[in-house]
């Protein structure tokens, strides 16, 4: 009996985290990305050290609302230092479309395409849909990208991270040194 008293604050820190984390993505999807920030800064202050399997896409998240704002420099690091988490939990992909109009928006213009044509060829062999936020960012990076690049180049450049790995255009578009990712996927 003493354990499961020792258990249930965690859990209810969990489910509080959870309720948080979903109306962030709620403000989010309704382009409030202030609210969203705030509430994911609040849970990200909540984990601390708490070791959760939540932790990487609430950085993530936070990161997409920051860059939807164009607090692009606290956007990056954040991305930076949600990415070894992320990868570790296998879940870069999850991420791709904010970080790819990240890169977009830090004028990373052909890392931005790579990335795009890699989650659009995630989305095409997984058989889901963007969810919205996803989508928006999609659309956002493919507009800047058909002003910053010639036609034949971003197709090219599509093309191109189709074929690499998420690790390996995550790293690229985040700047982080690439050493020992595989550029095929």
């Amino acid at each position: 009996m003493e354990l499961a008293a020792l258990m249930r604050p965690l859990s209810d820190d969990r489910k509080l985290d959870h309720a948080l984390m979903h109306l962030a993505e709620n403000y989010f999807i309704q382009g409030k990305a202030s609210d969203a920030i705030a509430v994911r800064r609040e849970v990200a202050q909540r984990i601390g050290l708490r070791c959760v399997n939540y932790a990487a896409g609430n950085l993530a998240n936070l990161s997409a609302a920051l860059t939807f704002i164009n607090e692009l420099e606290e956007a990056l690091q954040t991305a930076q230092t949600a990415f070894p988490l992320l990868l570790h939990e296998g879940a870069l992909s999850t991420c791709a479309d904010h970080v790819a109009l990240l890169a977009c928006k830090v004028e990373r213009y052909v890392d931005a395409a790579r990335l795009l044509g890699r989650s659009d060829g995630n989305f095409d062999a997984s058989g889901f849909e963007r969810e919205e936020s996803e989508l928006r960012a999609a659309r956002m990076t493919l507009d800047s990208l058909r002003r910053a690049l010639p036609s034949g180049e971003l197709h090219r450049l599509l093309a191109e991270g189709a074929a690499m790995t998420d690790e390996a255009v995550v790293r690229a578009a985040l700047g982080i040194d690439g050493r020992g990712a595989d550029c095929a996927a």
